[in-house]
């Protein structure tokens, strides 16, 4: 199994217009034999399909926009969405747009000039989509939101993992640990980022008792602009030095601000000392977590989304109702529950499974 680093290499290296993707039943998290390709391509299956999820003839085509292949979580989103979908005899076109919104609308706009039959989003910048979202539902194209969508939209579907959850997860770990003292909270970025308000209510769920006691101090809550680990340093560095270097925990929002705090804390000396937290379990992330600098990462299945997402553009397309488990904002949602990730777990569960290889992972 290729492990994410050679996916990431092959993305700076390889310029391929269509590739055969393969099919979506090995292991856990397997990345493709075709690697991926840069965002200025777009990834085409068009295999002869079966009859496995009532896809006749392989008319089926799915348009996937993606919002970046900057980031080692998007990538791998990408390469199980196209996994999925060629499992199940699905044409895919997949576009990368690097944060560039109207980059994305334009491949979106080509998309629909192609034909898809479903669009599946995962936006730049959620809240400016209504009119290429609107645009595409008037042409009947069923949308899905992938792990982001913005109120008001005409989404048929969003798919994600609970946010709320997730925040909730951090912090119940973090108090178990380090039930008295200062923390710090670096939230991702607060523009039409609706997860980055979810992940901090999830936190301040578990919090709010605690520092009602006055057993902890929220000393900083921040925000960090485009999920950056340079607003993490930034901002960890101000948080310490304005308290004497003196912190119980720094929860962030995910693993690129993390790894910006813990650069903070090995300034001041405190890496392993202070309980950091992290989402989308990133190769470095698990790196950090064996050589204790950081704490958790929240996993996050990228693979089980990626199945259930395909699975419920099919039940869409053939007009079935997607089994839903609540909704956002009146838009339909099926949401899946994040894991834990620390030291103890960390091989059982990105390894084992095939989310990670242990060879990058150990560099070995």
């Amino acid at each position: 199994m290729k492990g994410l680093k050679s996916i990431l290499a092959m993305v700076m290296t390889l310029c391929m217009l269509s590739m055969t993707l393969t099919a979506c039943g090995g292991q856990t998290e397997e990345s493709s034999d075709g690697g991926a390709v840069s965002d200025e391509d777009s990834v085409r299956s068009e295999e002869n399909a079966s009859d496995e999820g009532n896809v006749s003839d392989g008319k089926m085509k799915v348009g996937i926009a993606i919002p970046t292949s900057q980031e080692e979580i998007w990538m791998l989103h990408a390469e199980n969405l196209q996994k999925c979908a060629e499992d199940m005899g699905v044409e895919v076109i997949v576009q990368f747009a690097n944060g560039d919104t109207d980059k994305q609308f334009s491949q979106i706009e080509n998309m629909l000039t192609e034909g898809i039959d479903v669009l599946i989003l995962a936006a730049c910048d959620p809240g400016s989509t209504g009119k290429i979202v609107t645009k595409a539902s008037e042409e009947g194209v069923k949308i899905i939101g992938y792990d982001r969508v913005w109120s008001g939209d005409p989404y048929d579907l969003y798919m994600t993992f609970d946010n709320v959850e997730v925040g909730r997860r951090m912090a119940e770990y973090a108090i178990e640990k380090a039930p008295a003292g200062n923390y710090t909270l670096l939230g991702g970025d607060v523009v039409n980022q609706p997860s980055t308000n979810e992940i901090h209510q999830g936190w301040m769920e578990v919090l709010q008792e605690h520092v009602d006691s006055g057993d902890i101090t929220i000393v900083s809550d921040q925000n960090c602009k485009n999920w950056s680990s340079d607003e993490g340093l930034n901002h960890a560095e101000n948080a310490l030095t304005a308290n004497n270097n003196e912190m119980a925990a720094i929860l962030c929002a995910n693993d690129g601000i993390a790894g910006g705090a813990i650069q903070a804390l090995e300034s001041a000396g405190l890496a392993g000392t202070t309980i950091v937290t992290g989402q989308d379990s990133e190769v470095a992330a698990a790196q950090r977590i064996l050589a204790g600098k950081q704490t958790i990462t929240l996993y996050k299945a990228s693979y089980d989304l990626a199945k259930a997402t395909v699975d419920a553009a099919l039940q869409l397309v053939n007009g079935e109702e997607a089994a839903t488990d609540g909704d956002y904002e009146g838009i339909p949602m099926i949401s899946l529950l994040p894991t834990v990730v620390d030291k103890d777990n960390l091989d059982e569960i990105l390894i084992d499974s095939g989310y990670m290889s242990k060879e990058e992972v150990y560099n070995e």
